[in-house]
């Protein structure tokens, strides 16, 4: 069931809130709102998420005409847009991004502005806490296990993006 937004979090726009501190706003509805709206940052996080060496595909020269394209959505499952207040986490135990084949999460905050929600991957069933700056992002396969520790203080903001499947990958 819904959850009901902080105080903090609940003039954010969200579609879902996953717990009281952590709410989400899907940009791939309204007809690929957020491809439309800003290409050029589209473009860069498309970019990245199609140059990755061991995709062994080509890469295409991404502009604006590739933003408003149908390939640029090509195998896009979502497009998501997460704030997390005080106490916001994601500590599922074994979370992966399933049904995706390839995400990319990008740090929309500025460290200052927020402790805590360092986004975790595990290596041999070791956490490994990334620090990151405003602007970092992470691509790692949709299937690994990865979670976001509780914020401390603050909002921390990230977008995230995960691809569908292909026999391209």
């Amino acid at each position: 069931s819904a959850q009901e937004p902080c105080e903090k979090l609940k003039s954010v726009p969200h579609h879902l809130a996953w717990t009281d501190e952590h709410v989400v706003l899907y940009m791939h509805n309204n007809d690929h709102w957020f491809v439309q709206e800003l290409p050029l940052p589209w473009c860069r996080i498309r970019g990245a998420m199609e140059s990755r060496p061991w995709m062994n595909g080509s890469i295409p020269e991404l502009d604006n005409a590739f933003a408003g394209s149908e390939q640029s959505m090509q195998q896009v499952r979502t497009i998501e847009l997460h704030h997390y207040s005080k106490g916001g986490n994601l500590l599922t135990p074994g979370h992966r991004d399933c049904g995706s084949e390839l995400t990319i999460s990008v740090l929309l905050s500025d460290p200052a502005d927020y402790t805590g929600g360092d986004f975790v991957t595990y290596r041999e069933g070791l956490a490994i806490a990334h620090k990151m700056e405003k602007g970092d992002a992470i691509l790692f396969p949709s299937e690994d296990f990865h979670n976001i520790s509780t914020v401390a203080s603050g909002v921390r903001q990230s977008l995230v993006v995960e691809l569908y499947p292909s026999k391209r990958y």
